[in-house]
């Protein structure tokens, strides 16, 4: 802090001046070692995978029902200091159960409801936002990853999730298409429930 500070001084006349000032945060060392202390807040996770699965976001009384059970429902926080920002304020037994709580019923239950004929549709459908060549378990783990996360998931991450998506088969080889169907959901719900999603 003390060293972007008196950057931010120094150079208060440079055109460059924030420029400067970030370029010497990004390089200290504390920010380098802040990786892995901090994950999402439930707001952040929820936004983060609505928007991943590009989904068709309309808020309901369910949405909110099951939203407030990850532990930060909107607006309530008596303090005026906010929601806690550090990990282990989110990373207990019941903040992370309700996120996978809240990330099952948004993959698999969340549906349009109402009385047209989407009805029964789910909000997030994922199989026509994949390209049609992606075929082998691998494949499709990373393409995924790379959508979601901008990245690849770590190694022991992926080796369990393509192990799922694989279902037995041989992961570089193509899976039919109705196993795709059946278990691609349930598949990107794990990339979401895994520990690289959470961070931040």
């Amino acid at each position: 802090a003390y060293a972007a500070a008196a950057v931010f001084y120094e150079q208060r006349a440079a055109p460059d001046q924030l420029r400067q000032v970030v370029h010497t945060i990004l390089l200290s060392p504390q920010f380098r070692t802040l990786w892995g202390e901090k994950i999402k807040r439930p707001f952040e996770y929820v936004v983060s995978l609505l928007r991943a699965a590009n989904a068709d976001f309309a808020p309901g009384d369910s949405f909110f029902w099951m939203y407030e059970r990850m532990g930060q429902p909107l607006f309530q926080w008596q303090p005026p200091n906010g929601f806690p920002d550090r990990k282990e304020d989110w990373s207990s037994t019941m903040p992370l159960l309700g996120r996978w709580r809240m990330c099952n019923w948004l993959i698999d239950n969340w549906r349009y409801g109402g009385e047209g004929a989407n009805k029964d549709d789910l909000r997030i459908n994922l199989l026509p936002q994949m390209p049609a060549g992606v075929k082998t378990p691998e494949a499709i783990v990373d393409y995924w990853a790379q959508r979601i996360l901008g990245r690849s998931l770590p190694p022991t991450e992926r080796a369990a999730i393509v192990q799922f998506m694989a279902y037995g088969r041989n992961p570089s080889h193509d899976l039919p298409a109705e196993d795709i169907a059946e278990r691609l959901r349930f598949m990107v719900g794990l990339i979401f429930m895994a520990p690289a999603f959470q961070w931040r």
